[in-house]
Formats: structure tokens, C-alpha cells, sequence
């Protein structure tokens, strides 16, 4: 008996205008982003706060991410959401 996951359809993610996210937009991998020296902490807060599990884009850890969402019913972000200009490479 285990509960079985419960899967939920999280916001598309788009090109900081607004667009289709393409090769050429380049530094949009978790690979580019590392290689560009973007910390894991800083990737994980904008994503928390892109799909609305944050309230800011501050820095953070897998851990507090969970923890902060942890007994509370979660609002999952539905619409599109712009990946910051900051994060990718033009």
C-alpha cells in the first residue's frame, strides 16, 4: 500500500518575450546553465517561482522547496511562463 503519485500539468515555459523557446535561444538547458556557472540555488528559485511553488525568485534548495510546500495544497502556476532574461543567452 502506498498512495500512488498524483501527477499534475505544470506551465509552459516560453522565451523571455513571450515566444516559442527554439535552439537559438540559447542557455536555456540545465547543462548551459551550469556550464555558464548559473548556481543550482539560483536555477531552483526561479523555477519554484516560475511554477508558483515561491514567492520570490531568491535562491534556494530542493530541500526548502520542499519543505515550504509540505502539508499545503499547492496552486501549480497555469499559464505561460516567461524564463527570465537573466538565465539565458541571446
Amino acid at each position: 500500500g502506498a498512495q500512488p503519485p498524483r501527477y499534475t500539468h505544470v506551465a509552459l515555459v516560453v522565451a523571455p518575450d513571450g515566444g516559442r523557446l527554439e535552439k537559438r535561444t540559447g542557455g536555456v538547458t540545465v547543462r548551459e546553465l551550469r556550464d555558464a556557472g548559473v548556481p543550482p540555488e539560483r536555477v531552483l528559485g526561479e523555477l519554484a517561482f516560475g511554477l508558483g511553488l515561491a514567492t520570490t525568485n531568491a535562491p534556494t534548495t530542493a530541500r526548502a522547496i520542499a519543505d515550504a510546500c509540505s502539508g499545503r495544497d499547492l496552486a501549480w502556476r497555469r499559464e505561460p511562463w516567461p524564463i527570465p532574461g537573466s538565465l539565458v543567452r541571446g
